[in-house]
């Protein structure tokens, strides 16, 4: 893994482990509120039906897509952050989306910009502070941009959907199971300009403890 650890964005695995998951959380909010979409790159790397995915989240409907990719549709780079996953692919300036499925026809380019970066320091590498050093936690956390401008559109099955002047967020996950139980709050739309809240708490088994 060398020092990947230390960028939290970068993919932490690799595609030998066993019994293992990671996961992006891109969320965009439109100007006029009217739209949240949130779009979930990752990998799943469990016995019974290893695969990529890409999860698609309505936030006005709450209505939910998963569709399932074979490993091998699963690229990333090591160095800097870039991950595709079938015909889609996720870097920390912009998507490209094209996904089809039997519920889902979407296709679109969102463009970030203006990334607020969470403060990173070598003893404190991201959001999990000095627990980014703690090993066999079953999940860590970690933030990729706290927010960012978008431009750009998408369209969703026969809608489109103007992403221009809203706003973004990104985070992940990664580990052996997501946590037992877990509270979480995001929010970048505020009456000031640039304000951004984010809030989690998760009960995490470790050593038993």
């Amino acid at each position: 893994m060398g020092l990947r650890f230390l960028n939290p964005v970068l993919f932490q695995g690799n595609l030998k482990k066993k019994n293992y998951f990671e996961g992006w959380y891109f969320k965009h909010v439109s100007s006029d509120l009217e739209h949240v979409w949130s779009f979930i790159p990752g990998i799943s790397l469990n016995r019974e039906d290893p695969h990529a995915f890409i999860q698609v989240l309505n936030g006005i409907t709450g209505e939910s897509d998963y569709i399932s990719y074979p490993v091998d549709k699963f690229i990333w780079n090591g160095d800097n952050f870039f991950l595709r996953v079938g015909d889609s692919s996720f870097t920390e300036r912009c998507i490209d989306l094209n996904i089809r499925s039997r519920n889902l026809n979407l296709a679109g380019h969102i463009e970030y910009s203006n990334n607020v970066r969470y403060p990173r320091t070598l003893i404190s590498p991201g959001i999990m502070g000095w627990y980014s050093f703690v090993p066999f936690m079953e999940c860590k956390h970690g933030i990729v941009s706290v927010i960012h401008d978008l431009s750009g559109t998408a369209e969703i099955n026969g809608n489109t959907v103007n992403f221009n002047g809203g706003k973004g967020y990104a985070e992940k996950d990664w580990g052996t199971s997501f946590p037992e139980a877990w509270m979480w709050i995001q929010s970048n739309n505020f009456l000031e300009s640039g304000t951004s809240f984010t809030f989690s708490v998760a009960k995490i088994p470790w050593l038993g403890r």
